[in-house]
């Protein structure tokens, strides 16, 4: 299993692959592990890094890189397994596989990239820094929808809510694409069909990976598998029986 501080991990027995997943700006592990009870075989992680969960008192990193060459330093992940991004997550889950190459280390069978675009076409928000609490907490409802009423109506919930979203939105705006070979290894990208992220910054991650790639759309915004996640997850389990690398 992998480091404990670092994945919050759903048990299933006998899995026969393991999925760990890396949360959107302001995103929890636990909004992940819950889908672990709806797909079959496969044991669901979720990161939680350090200010996030159960590591809430811990410093939070304070550049890109270094979170991802903490994760590729202190974790393990046990094989089989596949990375799954979403937003934020997905630059994260990218450099982390590039991270793990550069050491020789295991790599995933499978790279999820979702709502976000390849990493070389940069981002068209301002900084975090230019921008303030209202028009942060503005951009979480306009990506998300209203915040549900146990944290709305609550406005200590609402500013931990803008603050974690900040702070990785900060941690955003160090990342800085370094051009270099393309992976080996299948690559899908899945976004919503109704997302500010279109089919054409999807395909644009086509170059990172010299292994099968295909973008999958579907309906929804930018967290287009809120209302609908069994049309996300059937696209995982469609994509993690293909043949591994290891047996092509």
């Amino acid at each position: 299993m992998a480091d404990s501080r670092w994945f919050a991990c759903r048990c299933v027995s006998e899995a026969a692959v393991r999925l760990y997943c890396f949360p959107h700006s302001g995103g929890a592990a636990g909004e992940y592990v819950r889908w672990a009870g709806h797909v079959r075989g496969v044991e669901i992680c979720g990161l939680q890094p350090p200010g996030r969960g159960e590591r809430f008192a811990e410093e939070p990193p304070a550049r890109f890189a270094d979170l991802v060459e903490a994760i590729a330093r202190e974790a393990r992940f046990q094989e089989p397994f596949a990375f799954f991004g979403h937003s934020l997550g997905a630059i994260v889950a990218y450099e982390l596989v590039r991270s793990l190459r550069a050491a020789s280390a295991p790599l995933p069978e499978h790279l999820f990239v979702s709502a976000c675009p390849a990493p070389h076409l940069g981002r068209r928000r301002p900084p975090a820094r230019e921008r303030s609490d209202d028009e942060l907490l503005a951009e979480i409802e306009a990506l998300g929808g209203p915040l549900p009423p146990e944290i709305g109506e609550d406005p200590d919930a609402v500013r931990i809510a803008v603050l974690q979203h900040r702070a990785d939105a900060e941690l955003l705006d160090t990342y800085r694409f370094e051009p270099g070979e393309p992976l080996d290894l299948p690559v899908t990208a899945v976004g919503g069909a109704q997302d500010d992220v279109g089919r054409d910054r999807l395909d644009a991650w086509r170059q990172h990976t010299s292994g099968a790639f295909q973008v999958r759309l579907l309906p929804g915004g930018h967290f287009y598998f809120r209302d609908r996640p069994h049309d996300l997850l059937q696209v995982l389990v469609d994509a993690l029986a293909m043949p591994s690398r290891a047996h092509r």
